[in-house]
């Protein structure tokens, strides 16, 4: 049986010291998702795939997620959705 997990993409908060002369900025995950869900594009799947690498998520999660396969809702700063995994699976 299928069970679904809770993912949670968290947006970053910037760091406000500066690092070799460069000040760290944030991101807000809601509005990444938001501006790359309105430029989806199934057949060029390479900003989904590079969005699944900074959030450390398989691609295909992300891309159920921009193709609006998958419901989402902001909590905080967070993008929030559920996803299907195999009870067997570690996370």
């Amino acid at each position: 049986m299928t069970e679904l997990k809770t993912i949670r993409l968290e947006s970053v908060k910037p760091d406000q010291t500066e690092n070799n002369g460069f000040v760290e900025v944030g991101v807000y995950t809601p509005g990444i998702i938001r501006w790359a869900k309105e430029g989806f594009n199934p057949k060029e799947t390479a900003l989904a795939r590079a969005l699944a690498k900074a959030f450390n998520i398989d691609s295909g999660v992300m891309i159920a997620l921009l193709s609006g396969e998958v419901d989402y809702t902001v909590e905080d700063d967070a993008v929030v959705f559920k996803w299907p995994c195999d009870p067997q699976e570690r996370i």
